[in-house]
């Protein structure tokens, strides 16, 4: 695993493929319904 540090306002542009799920992660599957209530709810209340 690569460790980076970035400062506060630094962005840091990465490859999907470096990404690892957490095998701690309780969530093994997502009801689409409620991720799309979730998406509309974050859109409409910004």
């Amino acid at each position: 695993m690569t460790t980076i540090t970035l400062t506060a306002g630094q962005v840091k542009a990465i490859p999907l493929t470096n990404l690892e799920p957490d095998p701690g992660q309780p969530r093994k599957t997502h009801d689409e319904e409620c991720l799309g209530q979730l998406a509309y709810s974050l859109k409409t209340e910004v």
